[in-house]
């Protein structure tokens, strides 16, 4: 669907028309009053426990630096080993479970 310039030019010329009907407009932080209608935001408890794990998950790295760190220096010592029993039990859990828990 393309807009065309009038039909945002209409768009604003309502806007503009409505604010001057309402009159004043105060903001009072999660309110908004305008001509005597009162707006209001109230998350749910859900939905602010959800914000707080989010902005958690923001604040963790993508990466554990010391663990790639260690298994870089271990790949190059020679060190690292891992048996091929280890590694076809990770295959047949990922197979069977559709589960990838990399430890």
């Amino acid at each position: 669907m393309k807009i065309s310039q009038s039909q945002i030019g209409k768009l604003l010329q309502a806007y503009r028309d409505k604010q001057v009907e309402g009159g004043d407009r105060a903001t009072d932080g999660s309110e908004t009053t305008v001509k005597g209608h009162v707006d209001r935001v109230k998350l749910s408890t859900q939905a602010e426990e959800a914000q707080r794990i989010m902005k958690q998950l923001k604040e963790m790295p993508d990466v554990r630096g010391e663990r790639v760190t260690a298994l870089s220096q271990a790949i190059k010592d020679g060190s690292y080993n891992v048996s091929g029993e280890d590694i076809a039990e990770k295959i047949l859990q990922l197979v069977l479970t559709g589960e990838d828990n990399v430890d």
